[in-house]
């Protein structure tokens, strides 16, 4: 007669867990509760263990949940928490920028538009046209994106060199390596070669544009015209020279 052995519920795992020795719960706390129940218990960490169940959010994640629409009835008081925690992080024009997009999405009235508080802020980032049709043009470019990008469209559309450059600065560097997300960066560097300060950084952003898209690295002269085209003041833009556009290929 073969015998089976009972299966310990896990309610009772726990009682005898919490009556060893600290270093020794460490040890078959996995044993002792599964790992749904680890959620469930204390949240995301329970004994020292870090759970899987729980995925940790951040304030940047949940601001980004709703700019891009995906929230679309969030708790605003945790929200203008969120928003006090982040704000911090932006320093110099990329700051202004910040507070540009909070008050056009509405972040801090309950997803109204602030067009006063954006008019402030728009002017104090150093942006030429501040009246109210080119707050909405603002407004409409930071639809349905993140944070990080609303940024640097804004940046990159109605801001000179300077706040173009702290604005992606400011961004959070993205932590997977999709095709997607390597297609926005080449973007970015891109954008930034329009503006880089010489020819040495220029060559250097293109550089980087290769590695992330290889297909593109024999018509980057080519990428970086059209890019500086969507660039409403081209000032500071200077077609990149045979000498320079051969390091960018390298």
């Amino acid at each position: 007669m073969v015998r089976r052995s009972r299966a310990i519920p896990w309610g009772r795992r726990i009682v005898f867990l919490v009556a060893v020795a600290p270093r020794t719960q460490r040890r078959i706390v996995r044993w002792a509760i599964p790992p749904a129940a680890a959620g469930v218990i204390g949240g995301a960490t329970w004994l020292g263990v870090q759970s899987s169940a729980t995925p940790t959010i951040t304030a940047e994640d949940r601001i980004d949940r709703v700019i891009a629409g995906v929230e679309r009835e969030p708790d605003w008081s945790l929200l203008e928490r969120d928003l006090t925690l982040v704000r911090p992080t932006f320093t110099g024009s990329s700051a202004q920028v910040f507070e540009l997009v909070v008050a056009l999405r509405g972040l801090s009235k309950r997803g109204v538009a602030d067009f006063e508080r954006a008019e402030q802020a728009c002017h104090a980032a150093g942006f030429a046209r501040c009246e109210r049709r080119s707050l909405e043009e603002m407004r409409a470019q930071t639809h349905q994106v993140t944070l990080d990008l609303a940024l640097e469209e804004l940046a990159w559309h109605h801001g000179d060199a300077t706040t173009l450059r702290e604005a992606i600065q400011a961004r959070r560097l993205a932590a997977d390596a999709s095709d997607q997300a390597k297609e926005r960066a080449a973007r970015t560097r891109l954008r930034l070669a329009v503006v880089a300060p010489s020819p040495d950084a220029r060559a250097a952003l293109l550089s980087e544009v290769c590695a992330l898209r290889p297909s593109s690295c024999d018509a980057l002269p080519a990428a970086l015209e059209r890019m500086a085209a969507t660039r409403p003041d081209r000032a500071e833009f200077h077609l990149l020279s045979p000498q320079a556009a051969e390091t960018g290929r390298q």
